[in-house]
């Protein structure tokens, strides 16, 4: 799993640009060099995604080409956040989070029960959870309409994609069917015991070698065709 800070210099990078190539050509080299914390790049088998989905005004977050020996998912996917989580507000979110977290952890070390409203700052943390949840239903439904859309013009080929909320804050791109097997663990650990659930996975994580590249392949073919279909969107706007 990468995790980026890629949107924040591309206003500076991109500038006033009249040509749609032009702009995803330095979109894309602009993906291309920037590196995480560790210094790795971004999957060369997802940048073309993260670009074109930035261009249309998606803020991407993460992002993964899909992996059948490596740990990892077997399958392409991108990360987003809404815009709020790009404002002053949103800083403030992730800034009670973290500081809430380890709050929590520094009681439970102490051995000491505590309750929500403990935490000095819940009711803003509250407050602010509330907003972040109201913006990822948007970016849920836009993802899943533009998702619509393309299978409507160009028809699925049995690996479809949709959106779907992986935790407070982010929306991931994924193939249906994982998120199938991902709601389905939801329900076994819902109903399991405690000491039962922390042994329970999702069932493509279960997937042997030749399975894993299988979803690989299928789900890296899929991720080019609706990046595609984006760019030819995009390059569209030339004649218009």
């Amino acid at each position: 799993m990468e995790k980026f800070d890629i949107n924040n210099e591309i206003p500076e990078i991109v500038g006033e640009i009249a040509e749609p190539d032009e702009y995803l050509k330095l979109l894309k080299e602009h993906f291309y060099n920037i590196t995480d914390g560790l210094g790795k790049h971004i999957d060369r088998g997802i940048v073309d995604t993260v670009a074109v989905f930035t261009a249309v005004g998606y803020l991407t977050d993460q992002s993964c080409e899909g992996h059948s020996k490596e740990r990892g998912l077997p399958f392409a996917w991108v990360d987003f956040q809404s815009d709020f989580m790009n404002t002053d507000e949103g800083q403030e979110y992730r800034d009670l989070r973290h500081e809430y977290a380890e709050f929590y952890d520094m009681k439970k070390k102490d051995g000491l029960k505590i309750s929500n409203t403990d935490y000095p700052k819940y009711s803003r943390l509250k407050e602010l959870r509330e907003k972040v949840k109201n913006e990822d239903i948007k970016l849920k439904e836009n993802l899943n309409n533009l998702l619509k859309e393309f299978y409507l013009e160009k028809g699925g080929v049995g690996f479809d994609y949709a959106a779907k909320d992986i935790f407070l804050g982010a929306i991931r791109i994924m193939p249906i069917e994982a998120i199938k097997m991902d709601d389905e663990l939801f329900n076994k650990r819902r109903d399991a015991s405690s000491e039962d659930w922390k042994g329970l996975v999702s069932e493509y994580d279960n997937f042997d070698e030749i399975q894993k590249r299988e979803w690989v392949e299928k789900s890296q073919k899929e991720t080019q065709r609706i990046t595609a279909y984006l760019r030819e969107g995009i390059l569209k706007t030339k004649n218009t």
